[in-house]
């Protein structure tokens, strides 16, 4: 009878701790949920929470029961404690990692003293007061456990219903219209596409993809970065239209997105992007029934805070910042969003960034031995990268280095294609694929010691500007078709207007961009394409720091450059002007100014007349400053200095 007793007790006191537990998981669920315009979506965070916490919670509970019990009193100071830490976290965790301001410690300071006021008025310390609020009764643990179980089921259920209700776009459901994927890989220049002439195979699902439908040989970006590029993407702008940039690092609201006009026509849409330059911070979520930023790990699972304090405390203990993005977990989600999320049978609009190929580039295996080369194998172990990411231009490498670089961004490049594939096969398993217009672009391009540089700063040449873009479509696209005329990336939305509209589309205003859809880029050869470059001026004290006697210049120069069929201008504000034809130069290893001054001079006049037409779109109040919360989290995984 005594043993009889003594179990149940045990089971009553880890009842107690497990129910004690969920219930803080529910406080913690619904605060990470908090200001998420998605929150529907994530809902199953909050049972999610409820169990992790409430097996922590059973744990510590079966543990001191072997001590001799739990009393009210130890219970209500371990709640009491965990719930005064999870509301530091929440404080802490926007300004990751500055988190040492007056600001958020003074934050800090007033909580504490709110928190512990109220435990003053609550007499906590009373053992009956305590212990009337305990749910060790029968009647308060049957209370907290009904309350608990209807949290667990309206949120596990609130996914399906958020579905149910946003099953459509804001325009009439057109069942004839196709599905539209974009692909973004982030930073994958074209000349290392296998589909593009490389000479490895690091392509092999995109060059199926090229050749069922079009690919573009000479397609430029309109900027060397990816936050004007997303945006140029998203609006069909150029950058001096846009003004989305270094100074004003946010989305107009003003400006109609694709995400908008395909809503408008009854889509869904969705988007997934593992860039924190393209998130809702950034207003790039304007017109998504759904926007996920997949650098918070790969579910909102990571948003509680003992899984978020051990993931970022195994980032710190890297030697280099690793971005937390991946492919297949990006592909997971997708696939989360198609089959749990999406309803109806209106057309859906999925656009997707992927980031695997940016750096650092730590491929997977088999990638990484299938691409590193002998020769360059040992030299991979001690490559810092940071270090060659830190260094100012030019920079100089000796030929293993630059080739370990090459290597290991090609073993990237071809994980993320094999990703690519998963995802046309999704496709292809739900039988959607045919119905599907299936974009593949990138956002620039990279250096790779190209031109004495590391990186995508400091240049407009074609090994940043120079893009893959490939349309894959039967209905729309023949399969097989090379065009060789330049196209521009703000050649998108008129284009899939055009194939969501044909009789005629009423585009928003200031638009420049061409249809790709029936001429398939003819005529265009004399057509004039712009990109341009914003210093980063703010870069400069840490990068004197890191190069002592650097050249400056790399850092105050704007650049700008302008295409006319195979002739390019660059143009820098500091004077530089660099002219290359690259019909015959396509590295631009040879500037013409000197050997052609009055082409170059008719290029230049040319440049400033058509950068002065490029007015700006939109309101005039948008001139904005970055997100502070976004800033940090940028600095936090290494993409800002």
């Amino acid at each position: 009878m005594k043993n009889r007793s003594g179990v149940r007790k045990m089971f009553r006191v880890v009842g107690v701790g497990a129910a004690v537990g969920a219930g803080i998981g529910a406080v913690e669920g619904v605060l990470c949920l908090f200001r998420d315009p998605w929150w529907a979506l994530h809902a199953p965070l909050v049972p999610a929470a409820m169990l992790l916490y409430g097996t922590v919670g059973a744990c510590l509970a079966f543990l001191a029961g072997l001590r001799g019990g739990l009393s009210p009193k130890t219970v209500w100071i371990v709640l009491g404690g965990v719930l005064y830490l999870l509301g530091v976290f929440h404080i802490v965790k926007p300004s990751f990692p500055e988190i040492w301001t007056g600001p958020i410690l003074l934050s800090i300071l007033i909580w504490t003293g709110l928190w512990g006021a109220g435990l003053l008025a609550c007499r906590w310390a009373d053992k009956r007061a305590a212990a009337a609020l305990l749910p060790g009764s029968a009647g308060g643990r049957k209370a907290l456990l009904a309350g608990l179980a209807v949290l667990a089921a309206l949120s596990l259920g609130a996914p399906r219903f958020w579905g149910i209700q946003q099953q459509a776009g804001g325009g009439p459901v057109k069942a004839d219209l196709p599905n539209i994927v974009i692909i973004v890989m982030d930073t994958a220049r074209a000349d290392h596409f296998s589909c593009y002439g490389y000479n490895r195979p690091t392509t092999p699902n995109v060059d199926r993809l090229a050749q069922e439908g079009v690919l573009f040989e000479q397609a430029t970006a309109t900027a060397p970065w990816t936050l004007p590029s997303h945006a140029s993407l998203f609006t069909g702008l150029y950058t001096a239209q846009h003004r989305t940039d270094r100074a004003t690092p946010r989305l107009g609201g003003s400006l109609v997105t694709l995400a908008e006009l395909l809503k408008g026509e009854g889509y869904q849409t969705a988007g997934f992007s593992n860039n924190p330059w393209v998130s809702p911070q950034g207003n790039f979520h304007q017109g998504f029934d759904l926007f996920e930023g997949m650098w918070s790990r790969s579910s909102p699972l990571h948003r509680l805070a003992p899984v978020w304090i051990a993931t970022r405390l195994k980032d710190r203990l890297g030697e280099e910042t690793s971005h937390s993005s991946d492919a297949a977990v990006t592909n997971d989600r997708i696939r989360w969003w198609m089959d749990r999320v999406r309803r109806g049978s209106s057309p859906f609009f999925l656009f997707v960034n992927y980031i695997d190929v940016h750096t650092p580039y730590k491929p997977r295996e088999p990638f990484r031995s299938r691409f590193l080369r002998d020769p360059h194998r040992f030299a991979a172990q001690g490559l810092k990268q940071g270090r060659l990411q830190r260094t100012a231009p030019p920079v100089h490498l000796d030929p293993i280095t630059e080739g370990v670089l090459n290597d290991l961004y090609d073993a990237e490049l071809a994980y993320l294609d094999a990703k690519i594939g998963d995802l046309v096969g999704m496709l292809r398993d739900r039988g959607v694929l045919d119905q599907t217009l299936f974009i593949v672009t990138s956002d620039h391009g990279e250096n790779l010691g190209d031109h004495h540089i590391v990186g995508h700063r400091f240049c407009v040449y074609q090994t940043l500007l120079r893009i893959p873009l490939i349309f894959r479509y039967p209905k729309a696209f023949p399969g097989g078709l090379r065009v060789k005329e330049p196209v521009s990336m703000i050649d998108v939305v008129p284009t899939l207007m055009q194939v969501v509209r044909p009789q005629g589309v009423p585009l928003p205003p200031g638009l420049l961009g061409r249809s790709l859809l029936t001429a398939h880029g003819e005529g265009s050869a004399d057509r004039t394409l712009v990109s341009e470059y914003t210093a980063p001026v703010s870069w400069i004290p840490k990068y004197r720091k890191w190069n002592p006697g650097m050249d400056e210049a790399y850092f105050t120069r704007n650049l700008k450059s302008v295409r006319r069929g195979n002739l390019k201008f660059i143009w820098g504000s500091d004077g530089l002007q660099e002219l290359y034809d690259l019909g015959k130069d396509p590295m631009e290893t040879v500037n013409l100014v000197d050997q052609q001054p009055d082409l170059a001079r008719r290029m230049k006049e040319e440049a400033e007349q058509l950068f002065a037409t490029l007015q700006p779109v939109g309101l005039a109040e948008e001139s904005r400053s970055i997100d502070e919360n976004l800033r940090r989290e940028l600095r936090a995984l290494g993409y800002v200095q």
